[in-house]
């Protein structure tokens, strides 16, 4: 292949990576590209184009090699192993077990950092944890509360049975019925985001002991309502 093919098929594959390009890798493959045709054009400039280019001298003649040899896959990134992880796979079961678990607090990174070293004895970057808990299954959201002595069938039968008829009877006796709301600020700090697993919602479980300073406020609609109805 000439020098003037060469030049023409670099152009040709620069046009379609800028059209297609999507990741670090792929920008990282356009600079070779770029950085070859710059030699073709300029051949004697091999240090001035490596320097343009921050490149040192022996990686541009690697490249040089490799696409002379019609090996222009080799001029993307090699697949790299990176860092064995530290946890094995039943510790991570063991973790995740134990954020399904524990329903009486939120998860957040730094405290998963804590529990993974007192676990295992393993130090994790809390910078990372999101990526390996990511790994598991989890996702960061935010947790719903659920009061342990709630009774569901009893709330809804009084919502919706008992109440109604209190209020039908009691307006029709003449009593004037209020709707009373408030708005509370807690002296503890609210519900946060936790970690859990993907696609299902975390319950806290809470006990309802906690204290408030709470603003009240009553409206008479009950009237208006039942005429409606």
């Amino acid at each position: 292949m000439t020098t003037a093919e060469r030049i023409k098929e670099l152009k040709q594959k620069i046009r379609q990576l800028k059209k297609t390009c999507k990741s670090g890798a792929d920008y990282r493959k356009l600079i070779r590209l770029k950085a070859l045709l710059a030699y073709y054009r300029h051949s004697s400039c091999l240090k001035q184009i490596a320097s343009h280019f921050d490149l040192s001298v022996k990686s541009l003649k690697l490249w040089i090699k490799r696409y002379e040899s019609d090996d222009l896959e080799n001029l993307s990134d090699r697949a790299r192993k990176g860092r064995p992880c530290q946890l094995t796979d039943e510790q991570k079961e063991l973790l995740k077990a134990a954020l399904e678990d524990d329903k009486q607090r939120v998860w957040v990174a730094r405290h998963i950092a804590v529990l993974l070293q007192t676990l295992f004895g393993v130090v994790y970057s809390v910078g990372y944890l999101p990526e390996l808990l990511r790994s598991l299954g989890l996702s960061f959201c935010k947790a719903v509360t659920f009061l342990i002595k709630r009774d569901n069938e009893k709330r809804r039968e009084w919502l919706q049975e008992k109440l109604p008829t209190i209020f039908r009877q009691k307006i029709e006796e003449g009593w004037r019925i209020f709707y009373q709301d408030e708005v509370g600020f807690q002296t503890e700090g609210t519900l946060a985001a936790t970690w859990g697993v993907r696609g299902q919602a975390t319950e806290v479980l809470k006990y309802g002991r906690h204290g408030r300073m709470n603003m009240m406020g009553a409206l008479n609609w009950a009237p208006v309502y039942f005429m409606a109805s």
